[in-house]
């Protein structure tokens, strides 16, 4: 009886995760949780969790890059491309969506599926393979000790539970050390050079309009109260066609919605790192930011459709570097430093 519902069970799970739905269940949970952290860690970076061991998340969410991985669009485990830029995870504990144009998804666990089980286009591709995948992660001694250790049996291992602590981990990647949070940590300006503080005076200035949609700890919530995260940034271009046959044209957040309101909007993204995170925008179409700038001078692309916060302004060459000094005190390696944001598998 009980080996029929434990069958029953798994098979609402992979149907669950074949619809793109999840809804969190009640895992059994070490007493300071850290288990979860400790076995998404190992999981994040094993290329034995996508069905053919060529791909682990890290191959898209690379720490050395912020957690991106530095490519206009990435390539799943069957070389296939991509639909947009991987983002940054740092700090996405603090994210209200987890997608550059999809609503309905406000948990980590929710986002998670995509990558594994996701077959529009392949990503990890388990969709098929999760027996043949779960199999492989019990067998390996680094998942054995590990469950040992916590006094977990690893023979009850299911696909909750690996989804559960792949988000625990990104929970955990959490990023607030740069000369920026120093500066609003001490109100000290003196952390600031002089072309640093001017970019500052630039980029909160009511002229350039920057931190009305760049706003919030991580840079990416407007400060309009009741404003959606979602905005028409002017950079997409409606006689462009996705280049990819897979994809239906990249209509940003519309896509979803089916609403011609939603045509172009994209969730904003937040600016830490900024600098060491090229290429840019959800497609990545642009290599560098004194571009990026340069086009938001002109409002963006001719026809594409733009909130009305952004608006047309002029820079000098000189302005245009203070900005992304500014930007620059937004970088944060630190975390570079510590074993648990990097690969426990030395490579």
């Amino acid at each position: 009886m009980l080996k029929s519902l434990f069958v029953i069970a798994f098979m609402v799970l992979i149907w669950a995760c074949s619809q793109g739905g999840f809804d969190p269940v009640t895992v059994s949970k070490s007493k300071d949780g850290s288990f979860y952290k400790e076995f998404g860690h190992l999981l994040f970076f094993d290329r034995q969790l996508s069905f053919n061991s060529t791909k682990s998340c890290s191959s898209c969410h690379d720490p050395k890059m912020s957690f991106t991985d530095g490519y206009r669009k990435s390539l799943g485990a069957t070389a296939d491309l991509h639909q947009r830029n991987s983002s940054s995870l740092l700090n996405i504990a603090d994210y209200n969506y987890y997608t550059s144009a999809d609503s309905t998804i406000t948990l980590i666990e929710k986002q998670v599926l995509l990558p594994l089980f996701n077959n529009k286009v392949v990503e990890l591709g388990l969709k098929g393979y999760e027996k043949e995948v779960l199999s492989r992660i019990k067998k390996d001694g680094n998942y054995q000790k590990l469950f040992v250790n916590h006094d977990q049996n690893i023979q009850h291992l299911d696909w909750q539970t690996i989804i559960h602590s792949i988000a625990e981990y990104c929970r955990a990647l959490n990023s607030y050390n740069s000369k920026y949070d120093y500066f609003i940590k001490s109100n000290n300006n003196s952390v600031f050079s002089n072309q640093e503080l001017n970019g500052m005076k630039l980029f909160n200035s009511d002229s350039l309009g920057c931190s009305g949609c760049h706003g919030g700890v991580n840079f990416n919530k407007p400060k309009q109260t009741n404003s959606s995260l979602f905005i028409a940034n002017g950079f997409f271009k409606i006689d462009k066609s996705n280049v990819n046959t897979l994809f239906d044209e990249d209509r940003g957040l519309a896509n979803i919605s089916k609403e011609n309101k939603d045509i172009g909007r994209f969730r904003v993204p937040s600016l830490r790192n900024v600098v060491i995170t090229a290429p840019y925008l959800h497609d990545g179409s642009i290599k560098e930011l004194k571009d990026l700038i340069r086009i938001y001078g002109q409002g963006g692309y001719l026809n594409s459709p733009k909130d009305k916060r952004i608006r047309t302004f002029s820079l000098t060459r000189e302005e245009t570097s203070d900005l992304i000094a500014f930007l620059g005190t937004l970088t944060d390696t630190t975390y570079l430093k510590d074993p648990f944001f990097l690969s426990p598998f030395g490579f």
